[in-house]
């Protein structure tokens, strides 16, 4: 076992093996929420007493999760320093996050993250949330984990898209970076991290959290969000047809675009942010049809980065450098939709 990094509060520990993270959570007594979601209780035989388990995906981030959390810690009286344990991806980790921050004035958290995105952003920086009326993460509250433990045994099974979904983090990750190890590391290595080499997957998670620990000061926060927004916006417009990674890709793609038109990054540069997504795969140019653009643009005016007519981006300036920027409406719909005609 490796300790990794130390973020906070956070102690990320990385494991060898699914008999070193058996024994690791061993050592945790009676008094814990153990909380699943449908994919990452398959891999657990038989399941710790008492249990909760979440269906998988965006669909479980409602407080009707957090409420079966709270009953199961209330059911089985656990009012003295109880721990939550989340064991799965974002998802579970957010709920049981945010469940274990409002129970009894915040209680002790410990995670397990199952998938890449978890392992290399997700379970570092303690933002817990739940969706709200439609908008993402609108509920929640600063609530770190006391421990992540990672195995990488677990990303075994994950899909193709689940692990791509990881691939695309890490890839914002290394243009976040002040240096460009990670970023090296992922073009050198390119071939490995397809084929899953363990080794290689250890080094770009702990390159990944390092550069995560870096933005979870509250001033720095916000530059995490670069390409998010566009991505989510193209997600909601689409839900079924983009993954995760997919639209983040298109995201910091289009912000690349817009940082270039704007004069805040040199061609080269954004260039290279969309060279890097398509190495990898990702499809970085599609584009909104003209006729959906009305719909795009509703979509994005709900958003929390729109404030009259004018919408604050973050947007890449060089390596490890963003600016939070205000740009207008055509700005964002030149970079957008297919065939602007002005």
């Amino acid at each position: 076992m490796e300790n990794i990094l130390n973020s906070g509060i956070t102690k990320v520990l990385m494991v060898d093996s699914f008999k070193e993270l058996s024994y690791e959570l061993g050592n945790y007594g009676n008094n814990t929420v153990w909380v699943f979601d449908s994919k990452s209780a398959l891999m657990v035989r038989p399941l710790p007493e008492p249990n909760v388990i979440l269906e998988s995906g965006n669909a479980s981030k409602k407080f009707a999760s957090v409420q079966r959390i709270l009953e199961c810690a209330n059911d089985n009286k656990f009012t003295i320093d109880p721990t939550f344990i989340a064991i799965g991806g974002g998802v579970v980790s957010d709920i049981t996050g945010f469940a274990s921050a409002i129970w009894m004035y915040g209680s002790k958290y410990v995670l397990v993250p199952t998938t890449l995105v978890a392992m290399a952003d997700a379970c570092v920086g303690g933002l817990t949330a739940i969706d709200f009326k439609n908008t993402r993460n609108r509920v929640g509250i600063l609530h770190p984990a006391e421990t992540v433990i990672i195995c990488t045994d677990t990303l075994r099974s994950l899909s193709k898209t689940d692990f791509m979904n990881g691939i695309a983090v890490i890839i914002k990750h290394s243009f976040l970076s002040e240096e460009d190890s990670l970023g090296k590391a992922l073009i050198l290595e390119k071939q490995k991290v397809l084929a899953h080499d363990d080794q290689v997957l250890r080094k770009l998670i702990t390159l990944s959290l390092k550069t995560k620990s870096h933005y979870t000061e509250p001033v720095k926060r916000p530059y995490l969000e670069i390409g998010e927004a566009l991505a989510s916006n193209l997600r909601i417009m689409y839900p079924l047809r983009f993954s995760y990674g997919q639209s983040l890709a298109w995201g910091m793609s289009r912000s690349a675009d817009i940082a270039i038109e704007l004069g805040l990054c040199t061609a080269q540069y954004g260039q290279s942010i969309i060279k890097m997504y398509q190495s990898y795969g990702f499809d970085t140019q599609f584009r909104i049809p003209r006729t959906q653009w009305q719909e795009m643009r509703n979509v994005i005016n709900r958003d929390r980065s729109f404030s009259d007519r004018s919408y604050k981006f973050v947007l890449p300036e060089n390596q490890g450098i963003t600016k939070i920027t205000e740009i207008d409406e055509d700005a964002i719909r030149k970079a957008v939709i297919e065939n602007v005609v002005f």
